[in-house]
Formats: C-alpha cells, sequence, structure tokens
C-alpha cells in the first residue's frame, strides 16, 4: 500500500490520540501502510506530542500556535507524496482488522 499515506491532526488530547495510534497499530493499519506514509501535524506542538509521533513512527509536522484545521489539513496533503490521502483526527479509533481494511482500500 505504498500509494496511500495517513495524515493524522491532533491538538492536545494526548491520551485519545495514544488509543487511536495503539487501535490503527493493533488493527493492521500500519501493516498496510509504512512509517514513511505516516505524517501527524501537531496544533501547539509539544516534547510529548513528538515522544508518541515517534513511538509510532509518525513523521512530525507541527506549529507552535494553533492554525485551525483548514491550515493544519493542507499542511498534511501538501507532505503528502502518495496518489491517495486518508485524514484522521486524534479521536478517529479502527476497529476493524488488516483483512477488512485490505479489502475496502482495494476495492
Amino acid at each position: 500500500m505504498s500509494e496511500i499515506t495517513i495524515g493524522y491532526l491532533s491538538w492536545k488530547k494526548h491520551n485519545i490520540l495514544k488509543q487511536t495510534l495503539k487501535s490503527h497499530q493493533e488493527n493492521g493499519l500500519f501493516n498496510i501502510i509504512p512509517p514513511e506514509n505516516r505524517i501527524i501535524f501537531f496544533q501547539e506542538i509539544s516534547q510529548r506530542d513528538k515522544n508518541i509521533a515517534k513511538k509510532y513512527e509518525l513523521n512530525i509536522l507541527g506549529n507552535k500556535e494553533n492554525i485551525g484545521i483548514l491550515n493544519a489539513f493542507i499542511e498534511l496533503v501538501k507532505n503528502c507524496k502518495t496518489k491517495y490521502f486518508i485524514f484522521c483526527e486524534n479521536d478517529f479509533l479502527l476497529l476493524k482488522n488488516d483483512y477488512e481494511i485490505s479489502k475496502t482500500l482495494n476495492d
């Protein structure tokens, strides 16, 4: 699935972000999308944000200020180098397994 990038938008809410990323990892999404195609944009970026991103092998973007959802989304898309882009916010939990995800993405 090197044709797909996943981009996350996050602002604070570290616990829900960790739950979301864990659900993506445990349900196989990170088996399908390689680390080079995983991006996260942090509003008001902190060291804690960076530590979470590193744990899940996400490429880090961010701003010291909150630039709004649209501007952050634009930054994520600008850094996408693949044909397809999946946009997620920090609370987009994944409840399907990797077989179902692969089937959906390949349809």
